[in-house]
C-alpha cells in the first residue's frame, strides 16, 4: 500500500509515523502542505492509495480528500474541534484528554472517527504534553487506524454534533494582574512560551539561551499585558524564516 504523509513540516510525530510505516513495508512518500495547487500536483504525481495528516496547520483541499481517503490527527477527545486544543484543555483543568484520526470531509474536525486514545491529563505545559502522552497516543492510535483499515465489518464512529471551542488569540493570553491567579499567570506565560517556541526558556537564565531566543522572550514581555500601543523596531531581525513567521504570526494576532 502507498501512503502520502500531508504535513506542514516534519516535526517529531510525523518522523515517527514515517518511520512505523516504513518499517511495515508500505510505500511512504512526504508531501509539505505549501499550497493547494502544489498539494494536489505532488499526491496526484504518488497516487497513494491513503493519506494520513499527522500534522497539518492548513486545510485539506476538497479535491484531495474526495479522491483519496484522508486521515487526519487530532490532539483531542471525541467531540473537540478547533485549533488550540490542548491550550483549551489546559486552561479548562480538563483531567483526561486524548487524540483521534478522523477522515476528512467539508466539516472542519467533523469527519468519521477511524481510531482514538485517551490519556490523563497532566497539569503542565502543552510542549511537555504534546512531547510525551499526545506523542506515544498517537502511535497507538495510528496502529489502530491501520488494523480499522483493515476490518470489513469496521464502522466508523460519527463526530458528535459540538461546537469548535475558542480560537486561543493573543487577547486570550493576555495577563490582568488584578484578577488572574498565579497559576492562571504561570498558564497564559506558558502558552505565548509555545507560540514563540521558546518553552524551555522558563527554567534557565539568559546566559543560558540564545540572542534569537532573547529577542523572542523579549517580544512576549512586550505583548503578554495586551498593551494599547506597541511600537516594534525591526522584530524579526537576526531571526531564522521559521521563527520570524511566528513572530509575525502572533503580529498579526494582536492587530
Amino acid at each position: 500500500m502507498k501512503i502520502t504523509l500531508l504535513v506542514t513540516t516534519f516535526n517529531s510525530i510525523s518522523q515517527n509515523y514515517y518511520a512505523i510505516l516504513k518499517h511495515k513495508g508500505f510505500k511512504v512518500d512526504i508531501v509539505y502542505a505549501i499550497n493547494e495547487k502544489q498539494m494536489i500536483d505532488e499526491i496526484k504525481q504518488f497516487n497513494p492509495n491513503i493519506i494520513i495528516c499527522p500534522f497539518l496547520k492548513k486545510f485539506v483541499p476538497k479535491e484531495i480528500f474526495n479522491t483519496y481517503p484522508t486521515f487526519i490527527l487530532h490532539p483531542g477527545i471525541i467531540g473537540d474541534k478547533g485549533a488550540y486544543s490542548i491550550d483549551n484543555a489546559l486552561r479548562e483543568n480538563k483531567t483526561l484528554w486524548g487524540v483521534v484520526i478522523l477522515k476528512a470531509n467539508d466539516n472542519f474536525d467533523g469527519g468519521d472517527i477511524y481510531s482514538s486514545v485517551d490519556f490523563d491529563l497532566r497539569d503542565t505545559t502543552k510542549a511537555s504534553i504534546y512531547r510525551n502522552e499526545v506523542k506515544i497516543a498517537s502511535i497507538k492510535a495510528l496502529e489502530i487506524l491501520l488494523q480499522n483499515l483493515t476490518k470489513k465489518n469496521f464502522i466508523p464512529q460519527k463526530q458528535p454534533n459540538t461546537p469548535m471551542h475558542t480560537q486561543l488569540i493573543q487577547k486570550y493570553r493576555a495577563i490582568n494582574w488584578q484578577k488572574d491567579t498565579t497559576k492562571q499567570i504561570i498558564k497564559k506565560v506558558n502558552e505565548i512560551f509555545h507560540k514563540l517556541d521558546i518553552d524551555d526558556v522558563s527554567s534557565k537564565y539568559p546566559s543560558q539561551i540564545s540572542g534569537g531566543m532573547k529577542k523572542r522572550v523579549a517580544i512576549a514581555r512586550a505583548v503578554i499585558t495586551n498593551p494599547k500601543y506597541i511600537f516594534y523596531d525591526e522584530p524579526t531581525t537576526g531571526l531564522d524564516p521559521n521563527n520570524a513567521s511566528k513572530v509575525l504570526n502572533l503580529i498579526k494576532e494582536i492587530h
